[in-house]
């Protein structure tokens, strides 16, 4: 799916979510060699042929553990993707199309996670149908919500408060709480 050298934490994550393109460890493989990563499996992975597919699915989570980076859960595994594909996107390395499949992709994979959907990235993951079908915005303007989401998929992480949550509607209104009944 990617088309650039991920970095291992990405690579472990398209492992785990079973959308690595197997291909293309041994590139990657002897990329990370030359970053200056070293380890047995590592090195057997770089020098395998891209036509041995079973052979590079055997060895890749053992070279990944020589690069000291363990196969993630399948929610931080599509938090590691997203990131990927906004930075490839916003980098000129993607287009807005592309990232809508590889969202779906990779949101098909976490079997639907809840915890997927919090994610920026993945919450315009229907901008697809609505530019598709032509009932929505102008494809301009879902450009740019593309270009927003993965801004903002990127952003320092902060804790935020759902304001819209019934638990919070009170923060909404300043004035709520100090109404007297009338009548």
């Amino acid at each position: 799916m990617p088309a650039e050298i991920p970095t291992r934490a990405v690579a472990a994550a398209w492992i785990a979510l079973d959308l690595s393109p197997t291909e293309d460890l041994p590139l990657w493989a002897a990329h990370w060699l030359a970053q200056g990563e070293d380890g047995e499996h590592l090195r057997h992975l770089a020098g395998l042929s891209r036509i041995e597919p079973r052979e590079i699915h055997d060895v890749a989570e053992a070279a990944l553990a020589d690069c000291h980076t363990p196969i993630p859960t399948a929610a931080d595994a599509a938090k590691n993707a997203l990131d990927h594909l906004a930075r490839m996107l916003l980098n000129g390395h993607l287009t807005e199309r592309a990232l809508l499949t590889a969202l779906h992709t990779v949101i098909a994979h976490t079997d639907y996670a809840d915890s997927v959907f919090k994610l920026p990235l993945a919450q315009i993951w229907l901008l697809d149908e609505e530019w598709d079908q032509r009932w929505g915005r102008p494809e301009s303007e879902i450009k740019e919500a593309i270009h927003a989401a993965s801004q903002r998929q990127l952003a320092p992480r902060t804790r935020t408060t759902n304001l819209t949550h019934p638990a919070h509607t009170n923060q909404l209104d300043p004035n709520a709480g100090s109404r007297r009944r009338l009548g």
